[in-house]
């Protein structure tokens, strides 16, 4: 298996795998991007195509071009493993498939979902589903190769055929029960039924492609509800998938905007039209979670929800998170009482039309309060200051609010000190949801002492070496006492030869080198532009902080043994831990 590790690696660069997902800018030998993990404005994470890692020091996630990818798309090691060989080339030997990456519970959760979508397929397409492909055509205007393209189908009119297929296919009860395709009737989970029943089904999938949930309409008027998803499973989370987004994802990267649509249908309908930078949430509001989705691939985020007040509230709040992220937000307008579905079917080729007409939706908000309120009377212009000032306290460029503010004075008739003062009145509460979701790049953590001795050892090896004799070996643990007498035993021979230090890491495990190799890159980021004084003034000063800390974890293990032994009344154990609780105490760092 490390064959087939160590041959994708050296077959895909890290760089180039990272470079899909976000742009990079070269900076010395490394790359610099903003993270995919998080919202941030100033770059954080770095890829080093020397020591083929990818790291953010502002979240802390990332790694191997295998970790890279299971963070970045949620998947399991063993699937990542398969992805990267498949996109590589390196084949995997059947007894590899089977000795180190057997599947895990996702990817099987996973092929149940692949299974169950041919089988609605089917459905949809024999004699039971006449009636729902006319409704889809005539009624909906979607096009067959529409319908096979996204996988439309039909879950059955019974309680048991949807899941006595798969248990035939091979799968378990206690499988479908998580897969969210059933429900138990009763504590004992054996006996089950089916969750979609009579529904039209849209398979919701992940940004890989694979089907993770399902959203099913229903075809009877009284069947409640009428949009019926999955459950929250191990694959499904809703607030994280936007629907359409595999389809999409190629599209949303060349126009670097996204277009977003409430419904399944108003997704399907403009993607048919010619608008393919579209994607659909799935029966949630928009989420942090969805613009970090969106985030390695936009600049720029269109909302087109309905123009009815739910739909602008809707719009309202969605602004308000993308905030955080930097986008440049605007609005695609429909005529009223129409939603995106209903346009395309009466006005065929003509959403790109309204595309072209998209405008900044802060512009749009600012209208809309004019066409709602009497800027003419006194009751008018107190509802459109409050609203306005409630709507422009989240907007973070200090530019953009100026120029509001100018324009709301010269609209309204009011002196802008009078709105600054109404601003400062009204600053968004921190409770509120857009201040919830903080830049994670505040709250860095702080590697410890001996992590970045770790990475001072192999990128300065010079300068660790001159102090050597400050350093005792019992002031290591076990991991950094390993790699600190290779350091001496091959300094010695080698001197201030790179590749030789490098040659320390070549026989520890995996997961110790790869985190020698991580603490490197952190050293080499954090420490470059320091002179060679402070840099050893610092490794002075992390000896020291290492020295103290080993002391005072000394100190707590005898308190603990002092008030074990006064317990027992052991007289001898006593004054022995006060004799070196003593020693301790004047020892000199």
């Amino acid at each position: 298996m490390n064959d087939v590790v160590s041959e994708i690696k050296s077959r895909l660069p890290i760089e180039n795998l990272v470079a899909e997902y976000i742009s990079l800018k070269r900076i010395g030998k490394s790359l610099k991007g903003l993270c995919p993990f998080h919202s941030e404005k100033t770059p954080s994470f770095i890829v080093s195509p020397d020591k083929g890692i990818a790291y953010c020091f502002g979240c802390h996630k990332g790694g191997d071009i295998f970790n890279f990818l299971m963070e970045v798309e949620n998947i399991e090691f063993g699937e990542a493993i398969r992805l990267l060989a498949e996109k590589t080339g390196v084949e995997i030997q059947n007894n590899s498939k089977k000795e180190f990456i057997k599947k895990g519970e996702k990817e099987i959760l996973i092929d149940i979902h692949e299974e169950v979508t041919k089988f609605y397929e089917n459905q949809i397409w024999s004699e039971q589903g006449v009636e729902v492909l006319s409704y889809l055509r005539d009624k909906r205007g979607l096009t067959d190769e529409i319908i096979k393209q996204f996988r439309l189908g039909l879950a059955p009119d019974s309680y048991e055929e949807t899941h006595q297929y798969l248990l035939k296919k091979g799968y378990k009860k206690s499988q479908i029960l998580q897969a969210g395709l059933a429900m138990a009737k009763d504590t004992s989970l054996n006996n089950i039924y089916d969750r979609f029943r009579w529904r039209l089904m849209f398979p919701v999938s992940d940004s890989l492609g694979r089907i993770v949930g399902f959203g099913g309409r229903a075809l009877q008027d009284d069947q409640q509800p009428k949009y019926l998803n999955s459950p929250e499973t191990p694959i499904y989370h809703k607030n994280q998938l936007l629907y359409g987004f595999a389809q999409s994802k190629s599209h949303i990267k060349i126009f670097k905007q996204a277009i977003v649509v409430e419904g399944y249908l108003d997704f399907l309908m403009a993607f048919q039209d010619g608008i393919k930078n579209v994607i659909a949430v799935n029966g949630t509001a928009l989420t942090n979670r969805h613009l970090l989705l969106l985030k390695p691939y936009i600049e720029e985020l269109v909302l087109s929800f309905d123009m009815d007040n739910a739909g602008k509230e809707a719009g309202r709040r969605s602004y308000e998170l993308t905030q955080e992220f930097n986008f440049i937000v605007k609005i695609l307008t429909l005529p009223k009482g129409k939603d995106i579905a209903d346009f395309v079917k009466e006005n065929k080729g003509k959403l790109k039309d309204l595309v072209g007409k998209i405008q900044l939706y802060a512009d749009f908000y600012y209208d809309d309060l004019f066409k709602r309120f009497d800027k003419d009377s006194f009751k008018g212009k107190r509802e459109i200051l409050k609203e306005f000032i409630a709507f422009i306290n989240k907007i973070k460029s200090s530019i953009e609010k100026d120029a509001y503010i100018r324009k709301l004075a010269v609209d309204l008739e009011v002196s802008e000190t009078k709105i600054y003062d109404e601003i400062k009145i009204n600053k968004l509460s921190d409770q509120h949801p857009a201040k919830q979701f903080e830049d994670i790049s505040n709250k860095i953590e702080q590697y410890n002492a001996e992590d970045i001795l770790i990475g001072l050892i192999l990128n300065y090896p010079k300068y660790v070496y001159e102090i050597k004799d400050k350093i005792l070996q019992a002031d290591f643990s076990e991991n950094l006492k390993t790699i600190y007498i290779r350091f001496l035993s091959i300094y010695n021979h080698s001197g201030i030869n790179q590749n030789a230090i490098l040659a320390i890491l070549s026989d520890l495990d995996d997961k110790l080198k790869s985190h020698a190799k991580l603490m490197s890159l952190y050293v080499e980021e954090r420490y470059k532009d320091l002179p060679e004084d402070l840099i050893v003034k610092e490794i002075i000063e992390l000896i020291a902080k290492l020295k103290t800390q080993n002391i005072n974890t000394h100190k707590r293990d005898l308190y603990r043994k002092l008030k074990e032994a006064e317990s027992g009344n052991d007289k001898a154990q006593i004054e022995t831990i006060l004799i070196e609780l003593n020693k301790l105490s004047r020892t000199q760092i």
